[in-house]
């Protein structure tokens, strides 16, 4: 992947499958280059685009991720010069406000009602905080999480210590009486089973909550709360 020394933004877009963002730049040659990431509201990907759902593409091509490509591009967008030019950011109709439109969500909103310079300038740092946060991460890890076929079975630990703790956590998550989630923790039978990957990081989150870990077979690959 080749990269510029220097970005001018020009234009940007966003559009309406959950968040994707296209920021459209010259280099400091007059070439036109592209970056675009692709919405994270769910995993599933865009009917729009054939790009992978959270992450970073330039001109197109998928960053990897913690990459020097990464950084450099990064590092461009914060340094940028914005200098808006009218030309479409999409080719086909583009989307006209009627005055009585009701727009539900307030990053709509707000695309609609900034001008063109701070759109280009408040896409540009969602871009740049959302790559650098740990959540760019989960997501794309989330992501692969969807694909995997495998079923999962699912344990609280506890020790002597937590054992209190993880029979109140196991009677809310399950909704049984007190004396029944006893049973199930000191007997060690799984919390849930035949989960598949997502739902396994969701219980796992909720234990979190109540500072207790689960146990995960077979192996989980991915990082658990």
């Amino acid at each position: 992947m080749k990269l510029p020394s220097r970005l001018t933004l020009r234009n940007s877009a966003y559009a309406l499958d959950g968040g994707t963002t296209t920021l459209m730049a010259t280099d400091e040659e007059g070439r036109q280059h592209g970056v675009m990431l692709v919405q994270h509201s769910r995993p599933e990907a865009s009917p729009y685009f054939d790009a992978v759902p959270g992450r970073l593409y330039f001109d197109g091509q998928l960053v990897p991720i913690r990459s020097q490509q990464e950084a450099t591009i990064l590092s461009l967008l914060k340094s940028a010069e914005v200098r808006y030019e009218g030309y479409p950011p999409f080719p086909g109709e583009t989307i006209r406000l009627s005055p009585n439109a009701l727009i539900l969500g307030d990053d709509i909103r707000e695309v609609f009602t900034r001008g063109p310079e701070d759109n280009i300038r408040a896409l540009t740092a969602k871009v740049f905080a959302f790559v650098e946060s740990d959540e760019y991460l989960f997501f794309a890890e989330r992501v692969e999480q969807e694909t995997d076929d495998t079923l999962y079975d699912l344990w609280v630990k506890w020790d002597d210590a937590t054992f209190g703790k993880a029979v109140v956590r196991v009677k809310q998550l399950l909704g049984v009486g007190l004396k029944e989630a006893r049973e199930h923790v000191q007997q060690e039978r799984p919390i849930a089973a035949g989960l598949r990957a997502p739902e396994v990081v969701e219980w796992a989150r909720r234990f979190q909550k109540a500072r207790l870990s689960v146990r995960v077979e077979p192996a989980f690959r991915w990082r658990l709360p």
